[in-house]
């Protein structure tokens, strides 16, 4: 029984560098089925079937985490409780990979890779597709000689772009980029050649358009993105931020979807 509110997380190890398809896609789901037992029962961790990088599921209708703005007339409008609610259970996801030990890095944080399931009582959040997910004692750098890791660019921190390694801050910084589409409910960097994205984002520039985000949220967004990685909160300290901020703001959340 899937309880309202719950993260549910699909993992699919077809890319993991250094290894074949077979192997990465065996040492990624051994160690993922190791820690299938999670902390706290709000969590469903279900890994449902890695077939040659396929995730199958035909429970539930996946529609897409963010809706970016169209022409269609019926679409329906985010109330910022729920945008609330999401950025806390994305939060959670991510944090469940990241205390695991050793921590798996997700690795293409994006807002692709959240679904959203609609209920009665609001919206559970799906985290999919692991397919450059690492073990965190495994990681490697990218590189364009071996080219080892797939970048979705929009989302991707400085840091990766500057070639360092890739950690448990580089999730965060792309957290903070799918919590900027989810304010704003725009595309990011959307009319942006890649170069232009690289010297803007190695510039220490971000996104704009937060106008019309509260403060709290705005103030999330920015500590998730900072240029140093050493300045971004880690998943567990950003969980307890928003939390507070959403007592603060005084929203009329149900606390279902709390650990």
């Amino acid at each position: 029984m899937e309880m309202a509110g719950s993260l549910i997380a699909f993992a699919c190890g077809s890319r993991c560098p250094a290894m074949d398809g077979q192997q990465r896609n065996g040492l990624f789901t051994k160690h993922l089925l190791q820690h299938i037992k999670t902390p706290n029962e709000d969590i469903q961790l279900l890994l449902r079937a890695v077939r040659k990088g396929v995730v199958e599921e035909s429970k539930s209708r996946q529609t897409p985490f963010v809706l970016h703005e169209n022409k269609d007339k019926d679409k329906r409008t985010l109330e910022w409780s729920e945008r609330w609610s999401i950025a806390l259970q994305a939060a959670i996801g991510v944090n469940y990979l990241h205390q695991l030990s050793p921590a798996i890095l997700h690795g293409d944080l994006k807002s692709a890779n959240f679904l959203l399931e609609r209920n009665y009582e609001g919206y559970s959040v799906k985290l999919c597709d692991f397919g450059v997910a690492q073990i965190r004692n495994a990681t490697t750098r990218l590189t364009t000689a071996n080219n080892q890791r797939s970048i979705t660019l929009s989302w991707t921190a400085p840091e990766i772009l500057n070639l360092e390694d890739y950690t448990e801050k580089s999730d965060i910084y792309s957290l903070g980029i799918v919590y900027w589409e989810l304010a704003t409910c725009k595309i990011p960097y959307e009319r942006f050649r890649d170069d232009v994205i690289r010297q803007y984002v190695l510039g220490g520039q971000r996104l704009k358009n937060l106008e019309n985000t509260p403060p709290t949220f705005r103030t999330i967004i920015e500590k998730c993105w900072a240029h140093n990685p050493n300045n971004r909160p880690k998943s567990d300290k950003l969980i307890q931020m928003i939390k507070q901020c959403i007592s603060v703001e005084g929203n009329s959340l149900l606390v279902f979807f709390c650990v």
